[in-house]
Formats: structure tokens, sequence, C-alpha cells
């Protein structure tokens, strides 16, 4: 199923509920409206079975209830990335780099390209359907605990189908490189200073006395924040302003930490295991499966 930018979300949420095929959406980017609001919703729906999306069809003087499925792969096209992580936590991106196309791709395709690709996708819908299996047990054998689960989730199906050895090796190494990436780009975040701020300062107090519970204050956490960006920055770059407030909103809605008051004060409270997933998560430390 081809579609373009210019397609209103209507008639995609029906062509997938009709066809339950594989969706080729080109040219992706949707301004912040309504329409990119309900492709996030085909999307984020349309990521495991059994959550169709809701519709209601005027029938008569009544409106009935539809259910939708948009369960299905899809193949999409964008100049940039979607600003929802959940949606883009549930793709594979592969970057195009641009550049010049080799000397034996013609910029205007023939005709001839175009029968030859009608005649592969027939070829492959007639391999689909002889090759039809309705459920497939996913292997779990070939889980990789050193990289996201969401991300395990997304290839272990991949894997499971495919059958080349070689071919199951590429996709394993290109899904360790894009854990890797995304482990990189979060590295560098507002939230990684916060969290590399933190694990320092809880490491400097266990040091100087390693009988007490280490108490960190909201107020420290944010000036060694800031003093750790300001020694990364370039000399004409401008810092952002990092508040015990701001601090405190990091901690509790983005790293999920608890923080709680005392003697006047707020402080973090430590909790072990959630900061040992979050350091492996951003890349303060190397995970134990890799």
């Amino acid at each position: 199923m081809f579609a373009g930018g210019a397609s209103t979300t209507s008639p995609l949420f029906r062509i997938i509920d009709l066809m339950r095929g594989t969706l080729i959406l080109d040219e992706a980017d949707f301004a912040a409206s309504d329409a990119e609001v309900d492709i996030i919703k085909i999307l984020n729906c349309g990521y495991m079975a059994g959550f169709p999306v809701l519709r209601t069809v005027k029938d008569g003087e009544k409106f009935e209830v539809v259910a939708l499925e948009v369960f299905g792969p899809k193949v999409i096209a964008t100049r940039r990335r979607y600003a929802d992580k959940a949606l883009e936590s549930r793709m594979l991106t592969h970057e195009m780099r641009g550049g010049q196309p080799r000397p034996d791709i013609p910029i205007v395709l023939p005709r001839e390209f175009h029968a030859q690709a009608l005649a592969s996708r027939n070829r492959l819908l007639r391999y689909r359907l002889t090759h039809w299996q309705p459920e497939v047990e996913v292997d779990l054998s070939g889980l990789d605990r050193s990289i996201e689960p969401r991300l395990n989730q997304v290839t272990l199906a991949l894997l499971t189908v495919v059958r080349d050895e070689d071919l199951r090796e590429d996709i394993r190494a290109f899904i360790r490189e894009y854990n890797r990436q995304l482990v990189v780009d979060r590295s560098m975040t507002l939230e990684a200073q916060v969290l590399e701020a933190l694990v320092c300062l809880h490491e400097e107090a266990q040091e100087r006395d390693r009988a007490a519970e280490p108490l960190i204050s909201l107020k420290d956490l944010a000036e060694r924040v800031t003093q750790n960006l300001a020694a990364e920055a370039r000399e004409d770059e401008e810092l952002p302003r990092v508040t015990a407030k701001k601090t405190g909103y990091i901690l509790r809605e983005k790293l999920r930490l608890r923080t709680e008051k005392r003697s006047g004060r707020f402080h973090v409270v430590w909790d072990e295991g959630r900061i040992a997933a979050l350091k492996v998560r951003y890349g303060l430390e190397v995970d134990a499966g890799t």
C-alpha cells in the first residue's frame, strides 16, 4: 500500500484495516496539526496486534463505533525524526546520507524499472501466499541483553522469520550500532548531566564517610551540573540555566527518582537499582550483558 504525505489520515486507517498489508508512507513529515496526531496514533497503535483505532461512523440517525485494525509493518520516509520519543523507540531508523547516486542508477527512472518493480512485488506476494503461516512463534533465543528491550521486541520478530545466517548477523550488527547511537544521543542530554553529577556527588560523599547515608541536596546537585556544563562549554556558548527547581523536575519526571524534604532542604532519595539501570541507559556504565 503506497501513500504520500498529502494523504489524509481517514483513508489510511481504513486501507490498513482492509488490506492488512505493508504500508509505505512517503513524505511523512506533517506539521504540528491534527494530521500528525492521527498519524502518530496509527503508528503507535499499529505497533502491536490488538490495539485498534476506534472511530465513529454515522449510520442513518445513529453513530456506530468501528474498530479499525492498524497493526502491520510500515516503511516510512521522512526528512526529520518525530518529536514523539515513544514513537521513535518503535522504529528502526536508517539515515540516508545523500550525495550523488551510483552511475548505473538513472536520474529519471525508465518504464522498465516500474515494470520490473511490479513484477518483483507480484513475486513477493506469491511467495507470501505460498509460505503463509497464520501464527509464528517468536524465537526468544535471539534475545540480546546488551540492547534495549524495545529494540529487542522489534528485532526478535525479524530474526525469527529470517533463515539466512549472514542476513541475521547483518541485522544484529545494525541493531547493536543503532542501540549504541541511541545511548550516545541520550548521553548528551541535560538528564544525563544531572545523572552523572548525582552519581559523582554520591561517590564523593561515600568516600568521606562510608558509614553515613549520603544526603545530596537539589541545590548542591544543580551547582555541580552548572560547573560541569561550564567546564565542557566553549567560550562563546550560552549555557542553560540549571536551578534546584529544574533539577528536581528532571529527577522526578525524566529520571523517575524521588526527592524528599529533610531539615528544610530537598534531597535526592537514592535508589540503587533504578540508578544502576539509568547508568546503562545514559551511557555512564557499560551493561554487564555486553
